[in-house]
């Protein structure tokens, strides 16, 4: 985390004197906060994920997480948090004991 690392701090993001936004960001909307440094994230691409387009927070904590990449929660179960009930995705929770069960004859 290259805030812990001292690689970047607060003010990087924020504007402690004010901004147009709740959250004192320094650009106008999170994502584009995020393209600062993430410029190859910015698209377009040819099939886009329309959250990821929405809020990079939609998936993402930006002050830090346990999980890889700061997700909000471990994958799979980050994904099937909006993709459980979908007709063309897997509605079982994936996870090592079902993966177990379905590898084996």
């Amino acid at each position: 985390m290259p805030l812990l690392e001292g690689k970047m701090t607060c003010v990087d993001c924020h504007n402690p004197h004010g901004s147009t936004s709740n959250s004192l960001l320094k650009d106008d909307s999170v994502n584009e906060t995020c393209y600062q440094c993430h410029t190859e994230k910015r698209g377009p691409f040819l099939w886009e994920h329309a959250p990821v387009r929405d809020n990079c927070m939609n998936c993402h904590n930006p002050h830090g997480s346990n999980h890889d990449k700061l997700l909000q929660v471990a994958r799979p179960f980050l994904c099937q948090q909006c993709h459980a009930n979908a007709a063309f995705h897997q509605t079982n929770l994936f996870n090592a004991a079902s993966w177990w069960a379905a590898a084996r004859p």
